[in-house]
């Protein structure tokens, strides 16, 4: 029996999310395999691009923006997180 560490995040799920803020983007990682390749993009521009171990739980990439900005997100090629977000 595995002691969930997210209580919002089904164990064993190769389900990723992402969540966004004014300052930080947070990855919720798949639990289904060992590492994956995520990828990290605002504006079409890679702020991060690498692969980590899924063990960790989640990983987050820091940003300061301004405005409105197009902010995609992706867990071993299929985007988890795509949508305009308003950073202030």
């Amino acid at each position: 029996e595995q002691e969930p560490d997210e209580p919002d995040q089904p164990q064993g799920s190769g389900t990723a999310s992402a969540d966004v803020t004014s300052s930080l983007i947070t990855i919720h990682l798949p639990t289904d395999r060992d590492t994956c390749r995520i990828t990290v993009s605002v504006d079409g521009s890679t702020l991060r691009n690498d692969t980590v171990k899924t063990s960790r739980g989640t990983t987050t990439c820091r940003v300061s923006y301004s405005g409105v900005h197009r902010v995609t997100v992706t867990v071993d090629g299929e985007a988890i997180y795509d949508k305009d977000f308003d950073f202030g």
